[in-house]
């Protein structure tokens, strides 16, 4: 699972979006039980939606990250989610 974390974030840091959101997609896909490694992936996948202007998508994993997590790296999230939301 890590390494599918890490590689996905290697490839937005390329700007390889497409490969980014399927390669997170997949590790979700793989239910894994480790609840830190899921809000991570969540994260990660919202910050490449924004990135691409997917807004909404990123939003709506916002949302989710502050449901499972409140305060999720410290407000970090909510400042995202309020910054989209205007």
């Amino acid at each position: 699972h890590r390494a599918l974390e890490l590689m996905g974030t290697a490839q937005r840091r390329l700007r390889d979006f497409k490969a980014a959101v399927a390669t997170f997609r997949r590790l979700l896909s793989m239910d894994p039980a480790d609840q830190d490694l899921i809000l991570r992936v969540l994260f990660e996948l919202a910050v490449t939606y924004e990135v691409v202007g997917k807004e909404r998508s990123a939003q709506s994993l916002y949302r989710k990250i502050t449901q499972l997590s409140p305060g999720y790296r410290d407000g970090e999230v909510a400042k995202r989610l309020e910054r989209l939301e205007g």
